[in-house]
């Protein structure tokens, strides 16, 4: 159920405003007007509701100035959110490659940790690949190559196209995929620990930990002593 609707009385005291403030919003659109039969009986009250929690939140004076202006902002901000979505639009599916396809892709990683070159393509694709690693893949990995640390390859190639990418190509909506990829490969690598050997040994952390985070850790180590 909706909430009551207002008089122009009403809503001025709601508002703490003026009688004619109310009428300038309702022209402005700010507020909309009911009808019944036709004829205008009273004012909205989601509108006067939703007016009243927008002014107590300290926004700026409702000007016709001001409208644009935040209406300008929306617009910006809707913008970017668009790029945003354009940039990480990525398949949710998760790497569910087994055998010798998990082998090949496992060389693959080896290939390119050791190319001093990578194009453009080349980075995003594997900046695509670290996202959609999961525990699941890992467990695959592991009974293919056979390694307590089956993510490391991938880990130390994600570290290296980071920097690359950082000090050669001009791409940050690879880059924010890089770090997003990074952070995945991190996460889903100690949850597989924690679940295939029961506890974390501080060595992994380490192993997974950029030289930021690792100094960080250290600064925070010294401070406590």
């Amino acid at each position: 159920m909706g909430r009551p609707s207002y008089t122009y009385n009403g809503a001025a005291k709601r508002l703490n405003k003026s009688v004619r403030s109310i009428y300038d919003y309702v022209k402005k659109g700010y507020i909309k007007k009911e009808y019944h039969n036709g004829k205008e009986v009273r004012l909205n009250g989601e509108d006067v509701e939703q007016l009243s929690e927008e002014l107590d939140s300290n926004m700026p004076t409702l000007t016709r100035k001001n409208f644009l202006l935040l209406q300008n902002r929306v617009f910006k901000l809707e913008e970017v959110m668009a790029a945003v979505k354009v940039i990480l639009q990525i398949e949710n599916d998760p790497i569910r490659l087994t055998g010798n396809d998990l082998l090949l892709l496992h060389h693959k990683a080896i290939e390119a940790l050791n190319l001093k070159e990578k194009s453009i393509k080349e980075v995003n694709f594997w900046s695509e690949v670290f996202i959609k690693f999961d525990e699941i893949t890992l467990e695959n990995l592991n009974a293919v190559i056979n390694s307590s640390q089956p993510w490391k390859i991938f880990y130390q190639l994600c570290l290296d196209l980071i920097q690359y990418c950082e000090a050669k190509l001009n791409e940050p909506s690879i880059l924010i995929k890089l770090e997003q990829g990074r952070k995945n490969l991190r996460s889903i690598s100690l949850m597989w620990v924690e679940l295939t050997k029961g506890s974390i040994p501080s060595s992994v952390f380490s192993d997974l930990d950029t030289k930021k985070e690792r100094i960080i850790k250290k600064l925070l180590i010294e401070k406590q002593k």
